[in-house]
């Protein structure tokens, strides 16, 4: 399975990880949060950016 959605990766039984198109790591999900490597890397920019919050400013509704 290719799964585009975080959800969907995190409950697989393994995960490889791609990387310009060579695999580059595999395992589970919470072996590869430990391994440094570009899943985990992955997982902190997604913890980070679910905090962001959009808003509107006046500039915008011009």
């Amino acid at each position: 399975m290719i799964a585009h959605r975080f959800k969907t990766a995190e409950h697989a039984n393994q995960i490889r990880v791609t990387d310009h198109g060579r695999f580059d790591q595999q395992s589970t999900h919470a072996q590869l949060k430990q391994q440094a490597g570009i899943y985990r890397s992955f997982v902190g920019e997604r913890r980070k950016s679910a905090s962001w919050k959009i808003y509107e400013t006046a500039a915008f509704l011009v």
